[in-house]
């Protein structure tokens, strides 16, 4: 039997139709064993979790964006001022 490769939307399909249909009956209809479903099952997970996380991490980077560019005004200004006042 020749290994078969899946795309991830491939396996995002199985995946659902798993879940809706029951896994037995959706993993004997593609020829996938268990265990590759439930590797794949923890793969999708763990990208789900990096999704909600980078989704939190986006208003932290927002912020660090701000502070780095508030930042770069205080520096601009000390410039300013040590220029005019040459110290």
């Amino acid at each position: 039997m020749s290994k078969r490769t899946f795309t991830k939307q491939e396996k995002m399909s199985i995946l659902k139709e798993a879940s809706e249909q029951g896994v037995t009956k959706t993993l004997k209809k593609h020829g996938i064993y268990s265990t590759t479903y439930y590797s794949w099952k923890e793969k999708n997970k763990v990208f789900k979790e990096q999704i909600n996380l980078s989704g939190l991490n986006k208003g932290a980077y927002l912020l660090t964006q701000q502070l780095i560019m508030l930042g770069q005004r205080v520096i601009a200004i000390q410039q300013r001022v040590r220029a005019q006042y040459k110290y």
